[in-house]
């Protein structure tokens, strides 16, 4: 017994030690597994700070060279220039960082190297397969994120410092895709040299800390030794009384357990009628709380208990006979006055003189299988009842006779009676002469035959269609519900069923199939496109969804969504309009966008969008039309609207233009007309060389502003006048009265004449006149094409062809008077 309880002191003294070895290895790898996810987290934090500062510089870089992308997207610069023109601004990109100087590298997606500040001889040359010391693919990586994200990307990989290579680290680059240029731009950052310093720090301190938490739990573990060893005796003895007291226990109780916990109530109960005990279980039975309350309460079963009170004679007589009884079922009233079926088994206890002391055994709630087996008769009245309303046709085949059983609603539903048919059995080769169709007939003997094999009768459907004859001819369609009667020895002795009709409802299927044909094939060959989107996917779309994007079904339906084929600028406003959908802020909406066909053209869709029901789940859906053509037509009304009122103000600048010139060449002619030094007329010609040029300037613009172009070209006027069977007048003005000015003299001044447009011959003053403004002085032409202000009063009357010198107020032949009011 000493060697006993020293043994259980070693043993407890060991589980002490492994206890607190255990505790101390616990405590120390929680700490261990904490501080490394705060160091995990330390350097999560650096990695991000860092990844923005590379996300801020290439953006940086990126809208340096934007203006230069957008002259690339318009088609003001070709894709050379464009590269000639970002890689000095590139290469100039170096920086600081906290590692020391930095860059940004550009290359483009062929794999040429563009840009590499620290190593210039690797500048156009082809670095497609540059591999680091893992075999990682450098440039295919970078050029892989570069197009998957155009907005930006991280990747990672190892390529030695720069601009000193020194050795290989890992390096963590950000690149974005330039798709216009084909090409790329990044910028990275080695974050072994980053993290390493760090990282150094936060060992030293875990490894001082391990050490200190050591030194700590050393005493602690001595002194928790110490007292386990004082009060191991005392445990000892105490241990010694617990186990006894505990089997003591235990063996109470087992059987109390059993007792307590049984699901079957157990009793006692005496040949008088008093019940003496029982357990729980019994007492729930009986609806009391406990079996305390019960035995108070139950002084005589007979008149208590039992609902028959014959029951209890017959359970004692048997109980007397046989000195027990098995499955006794029997009604009790519970506490609360309503009935519960029960079954009883019991036995009879004797006394030292062979009488009976009392009954002993147990009871089981049977109610529910009761309640069951009354449902389950009441079933079978109801459906025989309901069969004979309902006129349910039934029938049965006995296959070893190959004979039909029939009913009278059968023969009702074939139009016929018994009387006609003879009976209500027939062999199957009758039955399908007179009710099957002829074409049916072969199947349905073939069926029955292979019925006959105990194998092949499990491939016997369940509910097969079929059609009936009527005696009167009509034809009508019928499903037959079977079920298989085998025997012992797994034959099948007969089949039987239920027939219904179910003509209407395959009138019904064909018409529900004829529709959906007629509206299916309206959305497939409709000149709209349909879709509809579930998950982010194409679920459907009709053929003219197919050749507005350009891609066939089966690579839209189940593998592009409505983003795939956007194009990027518009994605955010599709995106939200199928989330103001799926979200219910709307049932209806129409908005324009554009898509990326196949083939990479960009076209211009208008969406009608709605929800709809598919697969159970309200969903996008709606149509798209192609409006690329309306929106160009938009796009050309809108500029030439714009050249209408350039013109417009063209021609308003030219006619304020030519007030100017008319008193320029005016003053010029009179000034030659009065001077005969050769040296100022050399000046004044100067002048009038002048203004002839200003005043094809100003001819241009109003060709502009009329939207047309006018070719002139030079016509004598002696030349009109002779194509016009009219003699050419002489001048009207002294100094050139008497003379023919068909004479093309240096100083006789032509007019310009459209060899197509006769009325080009019309005075400038009436072709021009349109142009001036009402009410005001009027502009006169000069001869040289420019004009002269004239003041509306007095009148002045002009030919229609005036003479180089003739320039104020005269009045000539052809009747025309200057009102002030214009022409």
């Amino acid at each position: 017994m000493v060697e006993d309880g020293s043994r259980r002191g070693r043993a407890l003294l060991v589980r002490s030690l492994a206890a607190i070895t255990v505790v101390v290895s616990l405590f120390i790898g929680v700490f261990l597994v904490v501080t490394q996810y705060y160091t995990n987290a330390l350097f999560e934090g650096v990695e991000r700070e860092y990844r923005q500062g590379l996300v801020n510089t290439v953006s940086v870089a990126r809208n340096i060279v934007e203006p230069i992308l957008a002259k690339v997207r318009s088609g003001e610069m070709s894709r050379e220039e464009a590269l000639r023109q970002i890689r000095p601004i590139v290469r100039a990109m170096t920086y600081e960082d906290r590692n020391g100087k930095n860059y940004v590298f550009m290359s483009s997606y062929s794999g040429i190297m563009l840009v590499q500040p620290y190593e210039p001889d690797k500048e156009l040359t082809n670095q497609w397969d540059l591999r680091d010391v893992r075999g990682t693919y450098i440039i295919r990586e970078l050029v892989r994120a570069a197009k998957e994200r155009p907005e930006g990307s991280f990747v990672r990989y190892y390529y030695h410092t720069l601009p000193a290579a020194h050795d290989v680290q890992e390096k963590l680059a950000y690149v974005v895709g330039l798709p216009e240029i084909g090409s790329y731009m990044g910028t990275g950052i080695y974050m072994s040299s980053v993290l390493e310093g760090q990282r150094r720090i936060v060992t030293r301190i875990r490894y001082v800390s391990i050490w200190l938490l050591i030194m700590l739990l050393v005493p602690a573990c001595v002194a928790a030794l110490v007292i386990l060893n004082r009060n191991r005796r005392l445990i000892e003895e105490r241990g010694s009384r617990s186990r006894a007291e505990e089997n003591l226990k235990e063996s109470e109780a087992k059987y109390r357990s059993i007792f307590e916990n049984s699901v079957m109530g157990i009793f006692q109960s005496s040949p008088e009628g008093r019940v003496l005990g029982g357990n729980p279980a019994f007492s729930r039975i009986l609806g009391y709380a406990t079996p305390e309350e019960m035995v108070e309460a139950l002084t005589d079963v007979t008149r208590q208990l039992y609902v028959m009170p014959g029951d209890r004679a017959k359970f004692q007589g048997a109980l007397a006979r046989q000195g027990h009884v098995e499955g006794f079922e029997t009604e009790f009233y519970r506490k609360d006055g309503t009935k519960v079926w029960t079954s009883v088994n019991a036995r009879a206890v004797r006394d030292a003189d062979g009488n009976i002391a009392y009954y002993e055994g147990t009871v089981e709630n049977i109610t529910e299988r009761k309640r069951s087996e009354e449902a389950l008769r009441t079933s079978r009245l109801q459906l025989s009842q309901a069969m004979d309303l309902a006129s349910i046709v039934y029938w049965e085949v006995d296959l070893p006779e190959e004979i039909f059983i029939f009913n009278d609603p059968f023969y009702a539903f074939c139009g016929t009676t018994v009387e006609r048919e003879g009976g209500y059995r027939m062999t199957r080769e009758e039955f399908a002469a007179r009710f099957l169709p002829p074409e049916e007939r072969p199947l349905f003997h073939r069926m029955v035959e292979k019925n006959r094999a105990m194998e092949a009768a499990a491939t016997l459907p369940a509910d097969f269609e079929h059609r009936i004859i009527r005696r009167d001819g009509e034809v009508r369609n019928a499903l037959a519900r079977t079920r298989i009667v085998r025997g012992d020895t797994g034959e099948v002795l007969k089949i039987y069923g239920a027939v219904q009709d179910i003509t209407e409802r395959k009138l019904a299927e064909r018409a529900l199939i004829e529709s959906e044909e007629k509206y299916r094939n309206v959305v497939e060959n409709s000149l709209i496109g349909f879709y509809i989107i579930k998950d982010g996917l194409f679920r459907y779309v009709n053929r003219q969804f197919c050749r507005i994007v350009g891609y066939s079904y089966d690579e839209i339906v189940d593998r592009l969504g409505p983003l795939d084929i956007t194009y990027p600028g518009d994605r955010e406003v599709v995106a939200e309009n199928i989330r103001k959908r799926l979200a219910g802020e709307t049932e209806r909406i129409e908005y324009d966008f554009r898509t990326v066909r196949k083939d990479g053209k960009v076209v211009n869709l208008r969406v009608i969008g709605t929800t709809t029901i598919y697969q159970g789940e309200r969903v996008p859906s709606g149509s798209i039309i192609d409006v690329t053509r309306e929106k160009t037509l938009e796009d050309q009304l809108l500029h030439s609207q714009k050249m209408e009122a350039v013109g417009t103000l063209a021609g308003g600048i030219a006619h304020d233009f030519n007030n100017i010139l008319t008193a320029l060449v005016g003053y010029a002619d009179l000034l030659r007309m009065s001077t005969s030094d050769e040296a100022l007329l050399a000046y004044v010609d100067q002048i009038l060389s002048a203004s002839q040029k200003a005043t094809d300037l100003v001819r241009g613009l109003l060709a502009f502003s009329r939207q047309q172009a006018i070719i002139l070209a030079p016509r004598w006027h002696k030349q009109h006048r002779e194509e016009d069977g009219k003699a050419p007048e002489k001048a009207c003005h002294r100094g050139y009265r008497g003379k023919d000015l068909s004479s093309p003299r240096r100083d006789h001044h032509h007019r310009r004449y459209h060899p197509d447009r006769p009325d080009t011959l019309q005075p400038r003053h009436q072709r021009e006149g349109r142009h001036a403004p009402r009410g005001g002085p009027h502009n006169r032409d000069t001869g040289r094409g420019a004009h002269r202000r004239v003041p509306s009063s007095p009148r002045v009357r002009r030919t229609g062809e005036i003479c180089p010198s003739f320039r104020f107020r005269h009045r000539c032949r052809n009747g025309q008077e200057d009102t002030g009011e214009g022409l």
